[in-house]
């Protein structure tokens, strides 16, 4: 095995003495139920691209507190996810003493470092052991091609017609706890590079630019809390399906069975207009008028823009989202209006190609 490093497992068996019988096909399984060529490149003795890049993204999901490191507590917490026991502290302290003494920069400041992350892995498929990394991986959505699986992504969701979709209180939390943990300097806002750390797990990165014009930001255009609050509710309602992709891909599974426990579906519009009373918290209101009118102006206003706000954003070149979303409270309670605008043809008075969108 050592001069033919395409083969995985050799076992010496005999069928007339049946010697090893039970052996082959326990590695005859292990082959099919976790295979090795998705993992590891043998003529390089490297793990693959595809490897490498979903233990990027495990590892930075398991980082909790974003300083690049693995402390024991994150240690722990990936080894309950992954095979629900505790690692011993004398079980620690031997992996560390491993990465010191086999590369540079596996350990820092007691915490193990991205590189040595991954070098552990490499680690467990020299010595026979990827099943472990299968199970890591299995547990964070990855199929046998190293791919989110599809049911992973999109959980089965019926919407009936007249029905919309908003996050739940846990949905949320979690998106809160997101913003909270890669705000680095606690000012309440997202720069651009926050902004891409946060979204960088996600594959490919589905961060949508004209979002800084739908939602509330600062002076400097970087999004606010109450934005990227906003920013999550829009995108749950006008393209649920996105919503759980991206929470998929930023780890809401982790301690969850599935995105469906962030989405919430509401009852049918008809049945509210009957009762005269709505659980909804988000409604969509259409801005109609000619082109030139001030549409765009009146909706940025709601997101805390003036009219040379929206002259520089336009002078920039950077395309203006159509719709902006912002909370407004009635009678007590947060909702939050969805505002958008579409070109209209007018002829004598009469607007044409008028499509309602309730």
């Amino acid at each position: 095995m050592s001069e033919y490093e395409e083969i995985e497992t050799c076992v010496e068996c005999s069928a007339k003495t049946m010697k090893n019988i039970s052996e082959i096909f326990y590695y005859a399984q292990m082959a099919v139920i976790y295979p090795t060529h998705q993992l590891y490149i043998s003529e390089d003795r490297e793990l693959s691209r595809k490897c490498k890049k979903a233990l990027v993204r495990i590892f930075k999901l398991c980082d909790f507190d974003n300083d690049g490191l693995l402390n024991n507590t994150e240690l722990n917490q990936f080894q309950l996810l992954i095979f629900g026991v505790p690692l011993t502290a004398i079980a620690i302290s031997e992996l560390k003493e491993i990465l010191q003494a086999s590369m540079r920069g596996g350990v820092i400041n007691d915490g193990i470092t991205l590189s040595g992350f991954i070098y552990l892995h490499k680690l467990f498929i020299h010595r026979g052991r990827h099943e472990t990394l299968w199970k890591a991986l299995r547990r964070f959505g990855y199929d046998n091609e190293l791919e989110l699986a599809a049911d992973f992504i999109q959980p089965a969701l019926k919407v009936p017609k007249g029905s919309s979709t908003e996050l739940t209180d846990e949905g949320i939390r979690f998106i809160t706890s997101l913003f909270e943990k890669y705000d680095e300097d606690k000012d309440g806002c997202l720069s651009p590079s926050e902004l891409h750390n946060l979204f960088s797990v996600c594959s490919p990165l589905k961060w949508n630019k004209e979002v800084t014009s739908a939602v509330e930001t600062n002076a400097k255009g970087w999004i606010t809390y109450d934005g990227y609050l906003a920013y999550w509710i829009m995108m749950t309602f006008l393209n649920v399906s996105l919503t759980m992709e991206l929470l998929a891909y930023l780890g809401f599974n982790m301690h969850h069975e599935s995105q469906l426990d962030a989405i919430k579906v509401t009852r049918k519009r008809r049945i509210d207009i009957a009762e005269k009373s709505t659980a909804r918290t988000v409604f969509q209101c259409h801005v109609i008028g000619r082109k030139g009118a001030g549409k765009t102006v009146f909706m940025q206003s709601f997101a805390g823009r003036n009219v040379q706000d929206v002259a520089a954003i336009e002078q920039s070149r950077k395309t203006i989202s159509s719709y902006v979303l912002n909370q407004v409270k009635i009678k007590g309670r947060t909702m939050y209006l969805l505002v958008n605008f579409s070109f209209f043809l007018f002829e004598d008075g009469f607007i044409l190609n008028f499509i309602v969108i309730a």
